[in-house]
């Protein structure tokens, strides 16, 4: 079918109209698909590392012929949750969809299968779907959120994005993504093989230090025994050692102590007892001195020469009759009842009276 555009219609004559895709095909001609680059960062995916989000940043689109653009702000995407077990790989992906219930150039996230070996999520192109894809993001298991390091950018490659640079030819930078992802994934396994010697030396070393430790201690215990056993052993011999000069030291000094504990308890014990009767025997309603009184009252009767009764008996006489004094004359007591009259009392005695 012959086919010609762009011309103006003539109304009522000769119409002529033209599709979006006619018109989409005109540009398809001498402008390839891709990002337009921009700044560098046209379109580029990133994350925040907070939740399940990845954001793409401002930048324009050319999909066959239909321009998309993010003009204001990132747009935000959200990728669904991680298995518990596998990982898998996503897919940032700008879609053109001229199907007639759609009819957009839009994001979306191309969702990846979880698998202990995951595979990239495949584009789709045909007459109606055209998909470049922006970047992958693994989506480790069992993670709840997304950090940058889990986005690999696929702008620069061309069998899957690439970039739109002039009219005619689009430079191919499929090598160059090649290249820079060579090195990416040879930087980043130096730096897990590094970070993998790095472990493996921390568990050495932790191992080591748990040895040297378990070590050591053993080494003291048993350096402490030894000494705890050698003086054990030195003590005991010293003292069983009758002439050794530790023995006579420590007997010196125990048979001195000893000594004046025994001089001190002696006269401290002296001390304290005579105290204690001195105390007593000068406490006149105390219960000791009463006791000690009434004891001594009554073996008065017995121990002295004159009886007690007796003699208490003349000194309430002498006080009633005011005697003046007493005397023996030829073995018996006279009272003096007034000066120079003595009057003979009570029997004959023995000798003199001997206390009170």
């Amino acid at each position: 079918m012959e086919r010609y555009m762009f011309f103006d219609s003539v109304d009522g004559e000769d119409e002529r109209y033209y599709t979006a895709d006619e018109f989409a095909d005109y540009f398809r001609r001498f402008i390839r698909n891709g990002i337009f680059n921009g700044s560098g960062d046209n379109l580029q995916v990133g994350a925040a590392g907070q939740d399940m989000r990845t954001f793409i940043k401002q930048g324009y689109a050319w999909l066959e012929g239909y321009l998309y653009k993010i003009d204001i702000e990132p747009l935000e995407l959200y990728h669904p949750m991680a298995h518990a077990e596998y990982s898998r790989i996503d897919r940032v992906v700008i879609r053109l969809d001229k199907t007639l219930e759609n009819r957009y150039v839009k994001a979306f996230v191309l969702t990846g299968i979880p698998s202990e070996n995951p595979q990239i999520p495949s584009l789709t192109r045909d007459e109606n779907i055209y998909e470049l894809s922006l970047a992958q993001v693994e989506v480790l298991a069992g993670k709840s959120f997304i950090e940058s390091y889990q986005i690999t950018d696929e702008r620069l490659n061309s069998a899957v994005c690439g970039i739109v640079t002039h009219l005619f030819e689009q430079v191919d930078t499929t090598e160059l993504f090649n290249e820079w992802q060579l090195y990416l994934d040879a930087r980043k396994s130096h730096g897990d093989m590094e970070f993998e010697a790095w472990l493996a030396y921390l568990t050495d070393k932790k191992q080591d230090a748990s040895m040297e430790h378990a070590s050591f201690l053993a080494l003291l215990n048993s350096k402490f025994s030894a000494f705890q056993q050698t003086w054990s052993n030195w003590v005991s011999d010293k003292l069983t050692t009758p002439s050794g000069e530790f023995y006579m030291q420590w007997k010196n000094w125990f048979d001195r102590i000893q000594q004046d504990w025994d001089i001190w308890f002696d006269h401290e014990a002296q001390r304290v007892w005579q105290a204690w009767v001195s105390d007593k025997l000068t406490a006149p309603k105390g219960e000791f001195y009463t006791e000690w009184k009434n004891w001594f009252e009554d073996i008065q009767d017995v121990t002295n020469l004159v009886p007690r009764s007796q003699f208490k008996a003349h000194r309430d006489k002498t006080i009633k009759e005011g005697v003046h004094g007493l005397r023996l004359v030829g073995g018996s007591l006279e009272a003096e009842v007034s000066e120079g009259n003595w009057h003979r009392i009570g029997q004959s005695v023995i000798n003199t009276w001997g206390g009170m």
